[in-house]
């Protein structure tokens, strides 16, 4: 105002992390097991993973809960199970049933169509809802687009596929359009899991990308494309274990 500058219309703020359903202050205290610094919460686990609580817990300007539990619980459920498993279990895969080698195949079915008009409505509403700055809302969008992954692999079955030869080019088809999905879903994660989930990229052949294009779907992976699994980018806690061991941190 005193340089007679235009004021902001819009200014965005975060709510509060509720310990207990407390807001920490001066004059009242909670638990201290279960206050920490999110710096040694990023040591011992990632940055992604303060990320994944923070953004994925908690809608953007609300108050939200916080407990060692819910935050190891957050990291199985949306990391380890979601985000990892599914990426390391696809590359197991195309390594098993096709020699590590990623080919598009032909037999398309209504399944397939589906799926993949799924994946892009999720895509393209992950990508409005963070034009609104709905932030947990897009990053959850992206998750929802591993989790139908999932629902696609138990609806083609191909551990089923893999046992007969004449199916071999539906198996490939499968293969090529989860692998497809996924990356589209990997892609939009990078804004939030910015740590990790590039390596799963290099996997596949590609290059991190550096933007999305809400324009172009399915369209990253080469046919007769090398797969490698790498190692799992996440893996799964021992919940009841860790929260000891932050509580013994926590009290010295």
């Amino acid at each position: 105002m005193a340089l007679d500058l235009p004021l902001p219309e819009k200014i965005f703020a975060h709510g509060w992390l509720l310990f207990n359903n407390s807001k920490l202050s001066k004059s009242k205290e909670v638990g201290k097991k279960e206050v920490f610094d999110p710096r040694v919460l990023i040591e011992r686990y990632g940055r992604d993973a303060v990320r994944n609580f923070i953004i994925g817990e908690i809608n953007f300007g609300e108050d939200g809960p916080y407990t060692q539990e819910l935050f190891l619980n957050s990291f199985n459920t949306n990391l380890a199970n979601t985000v990892g498993n599914l990426a390391s279990r696809t590359a197991g895969m195309i390594i098993k049933y096709n020699n590590a080698i990623l080919e598009k195949g032909n037999t398309i079915t209504d399944t397939d169509i589906v799926f993949k008009n799924q994946v892009v409505a999720l895509k393209l509403k992950c990508i409005e809802e963070m034009k609104q700055f709905k932030s947990s809302n897009s990053y959850n969008s992206a998750l929802a687009i591993l989790e139908q992954c999932n629902k696609y692999i138990d609806e083609c079955k191909p551990w089923e596929l893999a046992k007969d030869e004449t199916q071999k080019d539906r198996l490939n088809t499968f293969l090529y359009t989860l692998s497809e999905a996924q990356i589209e879903a990997y892609t939009l994660l990078l804004p939030f899991l910015t740590e990790k989930t590039k390596n799963v990229f290099a996997n596949f052949g590609l290059e991190v990308p550096t933007h999305i294009d809400e324009n172009n779907h399915f369209n990253q992976l080469k046919d007769s494309q090398t797969v490698t699994k790498g190692e799992n980018i996440y893996n799964r806690l021992d919940v009841k274990k860790e929260m000891e061991e932050l509580y013994t941190i926590a009290n010295n």
